[in-house]
């Protein structure tokens, strides 16, 4: 008797299915890092303009 083998997956096939992690994991990415670029501008603008007016210093002073 002939046994019945199983074809193994064609590479088209695994590459497709992992596609749908991977877009997640880049959606992911770029959502992380404009949240990482809003709290840095953010930080700037505390560090830069709110704090040294706070204390009294011109902003013309360097």
């Amino acid at each position: 008797m002939a046994e019945a083998t199983a074809r193994p997956a064609h590479p088209a096939s695994r590459l497709l299915a992992m596609s749908a992690p991977a877009l997640v994991i880049g959606v992911g990415s770029a959502v992380m890092l404009v949240a990482v670029f809003a709290v840095a501008d953010r930080l700037e603008r505390l560090l830069w303009e709110s704090w040294p007016s706070a204390m009294g210093v011109p902003e013309d002073a360097a």
